[in-house]
């Protein structure tokens, strides 16, 4: 019986959990949380258990989570991240880059969120280590601040 409660009371919280995520500042929150606790594809799972259209492109998403979890065998270490950018368009689409930063190289993750009618889902999630000409174009453009 005690067994019983326990089990109900895990399920309950873990319910709660992915549900309290429910904007895009939110979900981006629990993924960095999630993954600096060296859970890449757990964070990937939580993204992802908003998506209703997940079916459809499950075999895309299990080669990135792939790819993703052996990540920090290429980089090394997670030591944390900054906001690059994050654009809304007219509350229904949320674009945010983050650099990421690991032992042995940045990395950009980027996040693309919309919402049809009342809820948030994942659009897209991508990352790469190729954004050097991006981060130029911010510098000339004043947009990025930099600290020395």
């Amino acid at each position: 019986m005690k067994i019983t409660k326990l089990l109900l009371g895990l399920l309950f919280v873990g319910i709660f959990h992915f549900s309290y995520a429910q904007n895009p500042e939110e979900m981006m929150n629990l993924f960095f949380n999630t993954y600096k606790q060296n859970k890449p594809i757990e964070a990937l799972n939580e993204l992802y258990s908003h998506t209703p259209w997940l079916e459809r492109i499950r075999d895309d998403v299990e080669k990135l989570k792939t790819q993703f979890g052996d990540l920090k065998t290429l980089v090394g270490e997670y030591n944390g991240h900054e906001l690059l950018y994050k654009k809304n368009v007219k509350g229904c689409f949320v674009m945010a880059s983050y650099l990421v930063k690991y032992d042995r190289q940045p990395v950009r993750i980027n996040f693309e969120f919309y919402k049809p009618k009342d809820k948030w889902f994942l659009y897209s999630f991508s990352y790469d280590d190729n954004f050097e000409v991006d981060i130029d174009k911010a510098m000339k453009d004043d947009i990025l601040e930099m600290s020395e």
